[in-house]
């Protein structure tokens, strides 16, 4: 590797029967950073991880597939992401004109909806939503100017979200 690529020197060389050993390159520099060279956090360029980003999926996530499994072996049936039947869309829009019902799909898309019941579940991310938990607390303190609008605003939809649940679930 290129010293401008190097952003620590190695600390330890590790030979081939697997022992390790001081550095021999340059012993009194070990643990200093290369001059010239650019703190990253990342380990891939901006192209790889925008590939790796855009095939993560924000449906049929591990907890909620996780809690799927759990309430249809208990016997419960639902909806996924918040569709619901034509009927009950049109019902709701007159009953409710001022809470959007895009595409047919009940407000927030919830991850699970109990139509029969009348009742829905969120799957939300502590991080992304802002939960009161040291996840949900804890902010990334790089790239602050892109992370806390985004996260800001992911608070802010949650919220008209849940207002717009409890105006749903005050006029039955």
């Amino acid at each position: 590797a290129t010293a401008a690529a190097k952003v620590w020197e190695p600390l330890q060389e590790v030979s081939s029967d697997g022992s390790s050993k001081p550095s021999s390159q340059n012993p009194a520099s070990s643990a200093r950073p290369v001059r010239g060279a650019q703190w990253t956090m990342d380990i891939m360029s901006a192209a790889q991880r925008s590939a790796l980003m855009s095939r993560i999926s924000s449906k049929n996530t591990g907890p909620e597939l996780v809690l799927r499994r759990l309430l249809h072996a208990a016997g419960y049936r639902y909806g996924v992401h918040g569709v619901l039947p034509a009927r009950q869309v049109a019902q709701l829009r007159a009953a409710h004109p001022g809470i959007p019902l895009r595409g047919g799909k009940l407000p927030g898309s919830p991850d699970l909806v109990f139509s029969a019941r009348r009742k829905a579940i969120f799957v939300n991310g502590c991080f992304w939503h802002g939960h009161d938990c040291p996840v949900g607390q804890r902010r990334p303190a790089s790239n602050t100017g892109y992370w806390n609008p985004k996260l800001d605003a992911n608070i802010a939809r949650t919220s008209a979200i849940a207002i717009a649940w409890r105006h749903l679930a005050g006029n039955r």
